[in-house]
């Protein structure tokens, strides 16, 4: 689960963290630079980017070709290396299920060309669900018979 961005305020002289130093400057008025002190706690704290390059939980529209209790195949238009752990949101025509999902395959699948030029590729990858709690796995069930009755 992606942890929400930590905002650090810039030091301020009410923080035990910081003290404030004050000299003269070159026409005797009073200067005052704050200087920071060493960071006492047992782990370090680092600043996270607003918006993280690389990393960050995008999310990706796939189309859904297959499911079962144990896995999907999915068609999506990104190659999605194998092992990368995912989420995939059943539509809430099926009950707005999130399962967590590991790629265990994935191959390009077709080609096409628009009119105007534009290449798209779409891939094909197949999951399997992977620590499903027991409200998942009842939420995945109840979605299967939907797909079975078609109601």
């Amino acid at each position: 689960m992606a942890s929400e961005p930590e905002a650090r305020p810039a030091p301020s002289p009410d923080d035990p963290g910081a003290e404030d130093q004050v000299g003269t400057d070159a026409h005797g008025g009073e200067e005052r630079v704050m200087v920071e002190t060493p960071d006492r706690r047992r782990v370090a704290r680092l600043s996270f980017p607003l918006y993280p390059g690389g990393f960050e939980m995008e999310r990706r529209p796939v189309r859904i070709l297959d499911l079962s209790a144990e896995g999907a195949r999915i068609e999506h238009e990104e190659h999605l290396h194998e092992g990368l752990v995912c989420f995939v949101d059943l539509p809430p025509a099926l009950g707005r299920v999130r399962l967590t999902a590991r790629v265990v395959w994935t191959k390009l699948h077709k080609g096409e060309q628009t009119f105007e030029g534009d290449k798209h590729v779409y891939h094909q990858s197949g999951l399997t669900f992977i620590g499903i709690t027991p409200e998942q796995q009842t939420g995945l069930a109840a979605a299967l018979e939907i797909l079975r009755t078609g109601e």
